[in-house]
């Protein structure tokens, strides 16, 4: 018997509405999320540069959420920042459902729409956010923050009906991650 390998690619965001690819940068410490390692935090972005000498980087992942403990290393106490800019060809009121573990902070092309400080763990679509997307490109900062345990976050815009939205264009982009999973053959003889 052989076990061969064969690639299948996941799909990112266009199946579910879930944003799957960050720039992240962190961890810092801190338990609250008022605690800031800039003066003009709602303004962080990768064109802003490394933060307190911390560079971000690029995050994909396959599954919904993002296990920040796995991007950043295991703390207690501390935050992060995640961010992606949506280009949308027209304006549009779409709703924004959030999930954290624990506390987060949002940004949407620098006003803040949500904070909410609470210790808790991560339920999916816990937090629905009515938010306006301009035509162009439109900035979304999320800061999250761990007192202890898990550290999670997943993030999806939908329509208001809870529909996904195919003209939304990401920056990082979706790409498609790749995953090998094992396949079984079976041959009665060898050549």
């Amino acid at each position: 018997m052989f076990i061969l390998f064969t690639e299948i690619a996941f799909a990112q965001k266009e199946q579910s509405g879930f944003i799957q690819n960050f720039y992240i940068v962190g961890p810092f410490q801190g338990k609250s999320l008022s605690d800031s390692p800039v003066v003009d935090e709602k303004n962080l972005s990768p064109a802003t540069g490394a933060v307190e000498g911390k560079v971000w980087k690029e995050y994909n992942f396959t599954d919904k959420k993002l296990n920040l403990h796995e991007a950043f290393g295991y703390g207690e106490n501390i935050y992060g920042y995640a961010y992606v800019e949506i280009n949308s060809s027209e304006e549009k009121f779409v709703k924004l459902l959030v999930g954290s573990a624990d506390g987060v902070k949002i940004w949407v092309n620098g006003r803040n729409v949500l904070r909410d400080a609470s210790a808790r763990a991560l339920h999916l679509d816990e937090d629905k956010l009515n938010i306006q997307l301009k035509p162009g490109i439109n900035k979304i900062l999320f800061k999250i923050n761990n007192l202890y345990g898990g550290y999670e976050f997943a993030a999806r815009i939908t329509t208001q009906d809870g529909k996904e939205i195919p003209d939304l264009t990401y920056n990082p982009k979706n790409i498609y991650l790749k995953r090998l999973v094992p396949v079984k053959v079976i041959a009665s003889s060898v050549q």
